[in-house]
């Protein structure tokens, strides 16, 4: 299959700011929309496929994307779909609808206003919600959590590698120093951190 030519023919968008109280993200959305499809002289209805990439999680709102309806249109009816990542992510999505050729003109749209919400009360909404989430881990917690894990399974292995050959374990320091040795500078093979114990 021969690919198709693509091309991005307007774009559009607003000023990053730190915070903007006073204008929700569909609002942001909407003015940045408009003056995109004014750049390329066009109409929403235009378009075969509409597409939106967002992080509802990080606004605070679920089934945020939603309200992107309004900016985007939903009538008169037309293929939608809502991308949980980012822009870019629905640009190669709407990319590969064209090279699948099941349309021929796609509008994309990303936002997000992560200000809306406070990330550290809102980051843990991903985590599973019967274990994770309810013991009220925020963003470093999680990243402090999952460290310390990977820390400790290094060690772990490390640890296993040193017990493997008891014989030439001479003591517990001896093990202690294989494993630190391990992991700030690993060996080419097991022989060679036993034999500098």
């Amino acid at each position: 299959m021969k690919l198709r030519n693509v091309a991005v023919v307007a774009f559009a968008q607003e000023p990053l700011v730190a915070h903007d109280e006073h204008r929700t993200a569909q609002e942001l959305l909407y003015l940045t929309a408009r003056r995109a499809l004014a750049e390329a002289g066009v109409e929403r209805d235009a378009f075969d496929l509409q597409l939106a990439g967002s992080a509802d999680y990080v606004d605070g709102k679920p089934f945020g994307f939603v309200q992107s309806l309004d900016v985007t249109g939903s009538w008169p009816p037309r293929q939608d779909s809502h991308l949980e990542m980012d822009a870019a992510f629905a640009a190669y999505y709407g990319w590969l609808r064209v090279q699948a050729e099941e349309c021929d003109t796609v509008m994309v749209v990303g936002y997000g206003k992560n200000s809306e919400g406070d990330l550290n009360r809102v980051s843990n909404i991903r985590l599973d919600p019967y274990y994770q989430a309810a013991i009220g881990l925020e963003v470093t917690s999680t990243s402090a959590a999952c460290s310390s894990a990977a820390m400790w399974r290094s060690i772990q292995s490390a640890s296993r590698i040193a017990c493997a050959d008891p014989v030439r374990m001479k003591n517990v320091s001896a093990a202690i120093r294989v494993i630190v040795t391990s992991l700030s500078n690993p060996p080419r093979s097991l022989s060679t951190a036993l034999s500098a114990a």
